[in-house]
């Protein structure tokens, strides 16, 4: 359970009440400034997960923040453990020496009480690509913004949804990473570990698995992160107007088989009466560059597909879908810059997708049928504000949400997009009729009013696109693209990542 602070966080602020032009400078700076107040508040505990270290107004407003906790913990005579996990990206390693150096610019290395990890690990092709700020089991902020200046708080700025929560639900998120650093002390245990920590993070190894870890103070910080443990923190009562929430989440490989948020969305879409409300980047996977053709291993989400199909023809279901333009990128980065929101397909992709798994699972529907159903039962569109959908830049808008409502009744906001992605993601579902229609109010309403326009897909090519071969195969591809090249693109968000390079460079301490 737990309590809704105050609004949903949604950026850029003014996308719904903004006449003309685009944001302006500083349009944001009001986010970066509230997760710093957040992780400042802390007293005992605090965990920050991300895709990505922070980078510029993000990277001041958290070294201001723990420069209050080491003066709090300093006053208080008490150690204050604050924990940062961060994904580790092929081609892209983190280096949390350099990260921990700016994150305690100003903290005294010998006299504080303040105690910092900072890590990152990859098994495979998954790495964390949960955004959570868990502090003390009582405080929460987590949905699907990074923490990157030139993504959110420039020109062209990508959309995106958060919110802060209070209560019990904090609880679980602290809980969640302890499997993270768990991970990460495990391998370090190998012997593997030991010969690979040797070795710089960013050169290219055979293996698969590699974790980095730095702390402060260097030689009074223990070389692992603790586990988080509830008893570690004072007894709260329940508050009052605690309402029905339940945290869903996933390790990606890091677990055998086990994906526990998938489940979870997919009982929620299977229990849809009236309809699915869906705000995501996109369903289709990360395409090769230039083409329409999946990158190896990929293919589309047909549990979901499959799950919408159903409720579209068997329950009578309406589903909306706003998805992000395809390819769109913010304050006029490239790809090589790691900006793309959007993996290229369009909206009639997805419409035919959705009823070409219509007709495999009901062999009998006739297309006149079919496309009676779809034209009053799927609504599928891009993105768009209220001035239209693309800056004056030329930029078309990119999205970066992954929420979902289902029956108005229940509300998911976390970091799980819904294409397939085998990454360690969590998220909250909010189970509470009179919540989710404050919700709606706040941005679905406004989103699909300047977004639905009829225009995005067209039924026509809906319908002839209805048999187009859409999933990945076995093939050419395979010998072309050897696991090596597509490493550093299979499933990283469609190739997202901060622009800020000091920070993804060699790493000086272990690695495994």
């Amino acid at each position: 359970s737990g309590r809704v602070v105050g609004e949903l966080d949604h950026t850029p602020k003014d996308a719904w009440t903004r006449e003309e032009g685009d944001p302006v400078e500083g349009h944001d700076d009001w986010f970066p400034k509230k997760l710093g107040e957040i992780i400042s508040r802390t007293e005992i505990w605090c965990d920050v997960l991300s895709l990505g270290p922070p980078d510029g107004a993000f990277m001041n407003e958290f070294n201001k923040a723990l420069i209050t906790v080491a003066e709090r913990a300093k006053n208080q005579e008490k150690i204050i453990n604050v924990r940062m996990m961060f994904g580790l990206i092929p081609s892209m390693p983190v280096n949390c020496d350099k990260i921990v150096k700016k994150l305690t610019r100003g903290i005294p290395k010998h006299s504080t009480f303040l105690r910092l990890w900072v890590g990152a690990w990859r098994k495979n092709v998954s790495w964390n690509h949960a955004k959570i700020i868990a502090v003390d089991g009582h405080m929460l902020h987590t949905g699907g913004h990074n923490l990157w200046d030139r993504h959110y708080l420039k020109d062209s700025p990508v959309h995106d949804l958060s919110f802060e929560l209070e209560g019990r639900i904090a609880n679980d998120a602290h809980r969640y990473a302890n499997e993270q650093w768990s991970f990460i002390q495990r391998k370090q245990h190998t012997i593997v570990g030991y010969l690979l920590k040797k070795i710089p993070s960013n050169w290219e190894v055979v293996t698969q698995t590699r974790v980095v870890i730095s702390s402060f103070p260097k030689g009074v910080a223990h070389k692992f992160a603790p586990s988080f443990k509830i008893g570690s923190l004072p007894y709260r009562e329940r508050l009052e107007g605690s309402i029905p929430m339940i945290s869903i989440g996933r390790y990606g490989s890091i677990v055998w088989k086990l994906r526990a948020a998938d489940d979870a969305i997919l009982a929620m879409l299977n229990a849809s009466q009236t309809i699915i409300r869906i705000a995501v980047q996109d369903f289709g996977p990360v395409l090769v560059p230039g083409t329409k053709i999946p990158l190896p291993g990929l293919k589309w989400p047909r549990p979901y597909i499959d799950a919408l199909a159903r409720a579209i023809w068997e329950r009578d279901v309406d589903v909306e879908i706003v998805l992000s333009h395809p390819n769109s990128r913010p304050g006029g980065l490239g790809v090589m810059a790691g900006a793309n929101y959007g993996n290229g397909w369009t909206c009639e992709d997805v419409a035919s997708y959705i009823l070409n798994r219509i007709q495999k699972k009901f062999v009998f529907v006739r297309s006149k049928i079919l496309r009676t159903k779809i034209e009053k039962k799927l609504r599928v569109c891009y993105l768009k504000q209220k001035i239209g959908h693309e800056y004056s830049t030329g930029v078309k808008m990119g999205l970066h949400s992954k929420h979902f409502i289902v029956d108005d009744v229940c509300t998911y906001i976390g970091s799980q997009n819904l294409y397939v992605c085998d990454l360690a993601e969590w998220g909250v579902v909010v189970d509470h009729e009179d919540q989710t229609r404050k919700f709606m109010d706040e941005y679905w309403n406004p989103l699909w009013e300047a977004s639905y326009t009829g225009e995005d897909c067209d039924i026509e090519a809906v319908m002839n696109g209805l048999y187009t071969v859409r999933d990945n195969y076995r093939g050419i591809l395979y010998e072309a693209y050897s696991s090596s090249s597509i490493s550093g693109s299979t499933c990283k968000g469609s190739g997202n990542m901060s622009t800020s390079t000091e920070l993804y460079s060699e790493d000086t301490d272990d690695t495994d």
